[in-house]
């Protein structure tokens, strides 16, 4: 009688032996195809920043952007005037405006960054904006001119994040864990959603190279640089 089938004790013998075979075969005896074919190796490219499109703003538009732009940047430079650069608080310099959402915080300070106490995209941004700007005190604007040799306009896709703490950490919690940048430096948002916005922000030249880092590091490109000669023709005509 003969012994019951066992793949184990037979199987696998043959099909290693049949591999051991395979390889050697094609070690020693290489395809005509293969020999024709050249084998190239891409060397990594080093990362490059998204560039988005940003559509013209129309005429009033534009003067509503500009305007709430040089306000941004006079408080901005209002609020960093006296900031400690190599020992100070990074999550906090530009987040002193809190908005309230139904009488609680927007956010809080935790132990491990910045925090919502409503996460961002189950409250209205534009009203959080409008809050932030109401509490704006601004006695003087400076030029366009002025304010672009101050920093630079950065744009978000409010709704795109891994919320993963990535760019936070990598920009010493300037951006949030959600990717939000602080809210004393947002301006303008534009959109047709309900929170499917892209949130321009004001980017002090001192802290931009926190900004480039915690967009090296945001595999989902939701932050980008826009080219006001292409958002503001107006301006630039």
């Amino acid at each position: 009688m003969l012994p019951p089938f066992d793949l184990h004790a037979y199987g696998l013998p043959i099909m290693a032996f049949v591999m051991i075979v395979y390889v050697l075969w094609r070690h020693f005896f290489r395809t005509s195809f293969e020999d024709s074919v050249p084998v190239t190796w891409q060397s990594p490219t080093e990362w490059e920043p998204l560039v988005r499109k940003h559509p013209p703003l129309g005429e009033k538009q534009q003067a509503v952007f500009i305007r709430q732009l040089l306000e941004v940047a006079a408080w901005t430079a209002h609020l960093e005037k006296d900031f400690d650069h190599e020992h100070g608080d990074y999550s906090k310099v530009f987040r002193q405006t809190i908005p309230q959402v139904n009488g609680v915080p927007a956010f809080y300070f935790g132990e491990h960054g910045v925090r919502w106490n409503v996460e961002p995209d189950k409250v209205n941004i534009g009203g959080l904006l409008v809050d932030a700007m109401a509490a704006r005190q601004v006695k003087a604007l400076p030029s366009l001119q002025e304010v672009l040799s101050m920093g630079k306009v950065l744009a978000m896709e409010t709704e795109i994040s891994l919320r993963d703490g990535g760019p936070a950490a990598a920009s010493n919690d300037y951006a949030d864990l959600d990717d939000l940048p602080p809210i004393d430096t947002w301006f303008y948002l534009s959109g047709n959603g309900y929170n499917n916005y892209i949130l321009y922000c004001w980017v002090p030249t001192a802290f931009e190279p926190l900004m480039q880092e915690a967009q090296s590091i945001e595999i989902l490109d939701n932050y980008d640089w826009p080219d006001l000669k292409q958002l503001l023709p107006q301006e630039y005509c």
